[in-house]
């Protein structure tokens, strides 16, 4: 009986011992580093599976008109001029051509101011165009020609005062014959639509 209770007590013993083993192994295991979410900015996705409660997809800017719906400008946009519809019926003078004609005809001036004023930077050419977007829309109201005539002028002087002035002396002696002739093509067009002359320019850039 007593070596029973000796064997009994032997495997108790035994058997405690190595359960006080494996807890102290358990317990010494080293911890698994804690997981930090890195989100992917086009997803908004760790890769673990996680999705970023902020996540906002990517928004790609469709520009209308040289704006975005989210209130962005383009800044490559520059406008085009839009012609208003004049639809005076009454004739200039003793003439046959009606108000509504002689206002294309001086808005189609201002189409060509605007033309005429070469490869400028693009904040400066979007003021020039504002500012002969607003003769032609001032025609409308305009009851006789005098009154086109006075809103012309002040087209043209808006027009004129978009472009910075020159300062200083500049040579262009240096320039090819393609880009003379562009400057001489732009000093005819102000010559002729300022009625001071008319000079007939080559293509060679000579006369």
């Amino acid at each position: 009986m007593k070596n029973l209770l000796k064997k009994f007590s032997f495997v108790f013993l035994v058997v405690a011992l190595a359960f006080a083993v494996v807890g102290c192994n358990r317990n010494n295991q080293p911890e698994e580093p804690q997981h930090t979410h890195s989100y992917n900015k086009e997803t908004g996705l760790c890769s673990c599976g996680q999705k970023d409660p902020n996540f906002k997809p990517p928004h790609t800017h469709n520009f209308v008109d040289g704006v975005c719906s989210c209130g962005e400008e383009d800044p490559d946009y520059v406008p085009v001029l839009e012609f208003p519809e004049y639809n005076d019926t009454e004739t200039v003078g003793s003439s046959q051509l009606s108000l509504s004609d002689y206002k294309y005809y001086v808005a189609s001036d201002l189409e060509d101011a605007v033309a005429s004023v070469g490869n400028l930077d693009k904040d400066i050419l979007k003021e020039v165009i504002k500012a002969a977007q607003a003769g032609l829309d001032s025609f409308v109201a305009c009851k006789n020609v005098e009154e086109v005539v006075a809103a012309y002028e002040t087209a043209k002087q808006a027009i004129a005062n978009a472009i910075p002035k020159a300062n200083g002396l500049v040579t262009y002696g240096g320039l090819s014959t393609e880009e003379k002739t562009e400057i001489l093509g732009l000093l005819e067009a102000y010559a002729v639509r300022n009625g001071i002359t008319g000079i007939s320019l080559f293509e060679n850039g000579g006369y």
